[in-house]
């Protein structure tokens, strides 16, 4: 009895390896998350077609069954992601000889040679306080085809409440003056481009490393730091410093990261040192996904100019620790705007005054995104104030209600434009007894010179402006 129960259960083991090695295929996770998220980009962008026919080939391993002019023909076809995606699969087990292929977010020995390190660098976002001063992620990325390729970054662990998306005020000053839990993850670019550049409408720009590192054992040691967890500081051990040290060790001559030094700093002297070189950049406005930027605009776009100082005719002068740059394509999701620690000297009646904070964003009532401005510190008019507002490709308009130490209980509203170089933002301002109306009008030459005019009321002001 129990040999033919043996022959059964060996019988039934044959019978489960055949199908499993001749099985349909079915599209990974991954694979359906990223045609949802693109559908309506497939029908006409060739570099998220040739990803995802590199996809669906390594997944079914029948290679170029699915090729990118097919993917182009269906898309437009169906109306919803779900039939779209369903009509690949039907046509991959119908058309192509279908095998078990890998799901695998690891890369083995023999196809890293076809991959480079690059390094990610995500401009900044005052929107999040982590990410005011940009992000840096290191890639193994082909030539093409490269959206699936795998991206590692540092991070804060569990920082952020599952419930809400959203961090503790607790844990932010353990992370500012102690540290938090840390750890490195991986995940698909096209994760990176998706979270950044369509969701936050910022740039991605890519640097390739040049020096001579030995991909293999420095993609196994990634691997290996995702299973640990470390410390995290906002300052010393952050995003930019751990990524670029990591690579900094298997390099000769290497220019140590120092603590407290913006991201765009660090990648300036690596340039410098001609350890990386910009390759290219990762833009919503941009149809082919990315573009080449010249060499006078990637001076602007990455931005190591964070501080001020300024001069006006009222006669003021002030220092001003970070002021986040100016969107360089004037394109606005949102617009947003922050001054961190700015000191002001009257040089008449010698009256200084200090901003500790300053932050105005304006979102799209749409996005179910709040509007708000506030400005905190000494010697200042203080205030506060939320509401809700319209945000368009190069303008934007809100209305707020809040508490300043002037009006005391009033409304606020902004209007903002850019338009190449210029600026234009209309600020009124009231309560039941009186009002305030502000225009400024800021001109941006260069980008570490600007040139702003201020009518406040009855009241004129030119400004200078050097950014260093």
């Amino acid at each position: 009895m129990l040999r033919y129960v043996s022959k059964a259960l060996l019988g039934f083991a044959l019978i489960l390896f055949s199908l499993l090695s001749f099985a349909d295929y079915v599209p990974s996770r991954e694979t359906v998350k990223y045609t949802y998220i693109f559908y309506k980009q497939l029908a006409i962008n060739i570099e998220l077609q040739k990803s995802l026919s590199n996809r669906i080939s390594q997944e079914s391993h029948s290679k170029n069954c699915i090729t990118p002019d097919i993917i182009a023909k269906y898309a437009p076809i169906y109306k919803t992601p779900r039939g779209f995606i369903d009509a690949l699969t039907k046509f991959t087990n119908n058309e192509c000889e279908v095998n078990n292929g890998s799901n695998s977010k690891t890369i083995s020995s023999t196809e890293l040679e076809k991959y480079s390190l690059y390094i990610l660098f995500s401009s900044e976002w005052s929107k999040n306080i982590e990410s005011s001063l940009g992000h840096i992620r290191l890639a193994f990325m082909k030539d093409d085809a490269f959206m699936f390729d795998p991206v590692f970054t540092f991070s804060a662990y569990n920082f952020y409440s599952p419930e809400t998306q959203k961090a503790s005020f607790s844990k932010y000053i353990n992370a500012v003056i102690n540290s938090v839990d840390g750890k490195y993850s991986q995940s698909y670019f096209f994760d990176s481009y998706y979270d950044t550049v369509i969701n936050e409408s910022r740039e991605i720009h890519r640097f390739k490393v040049n020096s001579a590192i030995n991909i293999e054992d420095f993609y196994e040691e990634l691997l290996l730091t995702t299973q640990k967890i470390t410390d995290y500081n906002f300052f010393t051990k952050n995003c930019s410093s751990e990524s670029l040290n990591l690579i900094n060790t298997r390099i000769e001559k290497s220019t140590p990261i120092k603590a407290f030094t913006p991201p765009s700093k660090q990648l300036s002297t690596l340039i410098n040192n001609n350890t990386i070189n910009y390759l290219d950049t990762f833009i919503v406005t941009s149809p082919d996904v990315r573009l080449k930027l010249s060499s006078n605009e990637l001076d602007e776009v990455i931005y190591d100019r964070l501080s001020s100082i300024s001069s006006s005719s009222t006669p003021d002068l002030s220092f001003t620790l970070y002021e986040s740059p100016r969107p360089k394509y004037g394109y606005l999701d949102f617009f947003s705007k922050t001054k961190a620690l700015q000191i002001n000297t009257n040089l008449n009646n010698k009256r200084t005054s200090i901003s500790l904070m300053s932050k105005t964003i304006i979102d799209s009532i749409s996005r179910n995104a709040p509007s708000f401005a506030f400005d905190l510190g000494y010697n200042i008019n203080s205030q506060v104030y939320i509401g809700v507002g319209e945000a368009l490709e190069k303008y934007g308009f809100s209305t707020m209600i809040g508490y300043s130490n002037d009006l005391k209980w009033s409304s606020y509203s902004r209007f903002h434009a850019s338009y190449e170089k210029f600026d234009i933002a209309l600020h009124y301002s009231a309560n039941i007894e009186t009002s305030n109306m502000v225009n400024t009008i800021d001109f941006y030459p260069t980008s570490n010179f600007s040139m702003s005019f201020v009518i406040d009321n009855s009241n004129q002001k030119f400004g200078l402006h050097y950014y260093f």
